[in-house]
């Protein structure tokens, strides 16, 4: 979902990159391309450590303020 709603972080090779499978959203989707040893030679991995907890509510409260934010970020795009 994340280059769906992405408003800054786009990167030129994004649309590219995904047509040809290599963008990720599990860890097992990450293993089996290792593999295989089809990964690229770099890759970057972006991380939220934020959204990471051992407190169920504190971890409802942050899905629920990010898909929020991701709800204005798409009426921002399609206003662009």
């Amino acid at each position: 979902m994340g280059n769906r709603v992405s408003v800054r972080d786009k990167m030129p090779q994004q649309e590219q990159r995904k047509s040809h499978g290599l963008t990720f959203r599990t860890t097992k989707a990450i293993i089996r391309p290792a593999e295989r040893g089809s990964l690229p030679h770099k890759m970057m991995i972006t991380v939220h450590p934020q959204r990471w907890s051992s407190s169920a509510a504190t971890w409802v409260k942050e899905l629920v303020w990010q898909n929020a934010k991701n709800l204005l970020k798409r009426a921002l795009i399609s206003i662009r």
